[in-house]
C-alpha cells in the first residue's frame, strides 16, 4: 500500500506568475508593511537566484568577521598584558613579604 506523495512545491511558471503579481503591489506606507514587503522581496530574490543572494550576503558579512577577528586579537593582547602585570605584582609582593619576614633587607648580609 503505497501512498501517493502530493507535490507541494509550485512549478517555476507559478513562481514567476506570483512574482509578477508581487511586483504590481504598491509599496506600503507604514514601516511594518514596508519591512514585510522588503522581506518578501529578498525572499523572492533568494529563491530566484540563490548564488547571487548568498554572494551578496557573504560580501556584507565578511568585513564584520574581519573586524571581529581584529577585536578578538586586541582583547587577547590586553588580557595577556593584564595577566603579566598581575604576576609581576604578585612576585614583587612575595619578595617584599620575604624581606619583611626576615626582619632585615637581604642585601645587608
Amino acid at each position: 500500500m503505497k501512498e501517493e506523495v502530493v507535490k507541494t512545491t509550485p512549478e517555476w511558471s507559478q513562481f514567476l506568475q506570483k512574482k509578477a503579481e508581487f511586483e504590481k503591489l504598491p509599496i506600503p506606507e507604514d514601516w511594518k508593511g514596508w519591512v514585510a514587503y522588503k522581506f518578501l522581496e529578498y525572499a523572492l530574490w533568494a529563491v530566484e537566484d540563490p548564488w547571487s543572494f548568498m554572494t551578496n550576503i557573504f560580501l556584507l558579512v565578511a568585513p564584520l568577521f574581519f573586524v571581529s577577528a581584529i577585536c578578538s586579537w586586541k582583547l587577547a593582547k590586553i588580557l595577556q598584558k593584564e595577566e603579566r602585570g598581575k604576576l609581576r605584582k604578585e612576585r614583587r609582593a612575595n619578595a617584599i613579604r620575604a624581606a619583611v619576614g626576615a626582619g632585615r633587607h637581604p642585601k645587608v648580609d
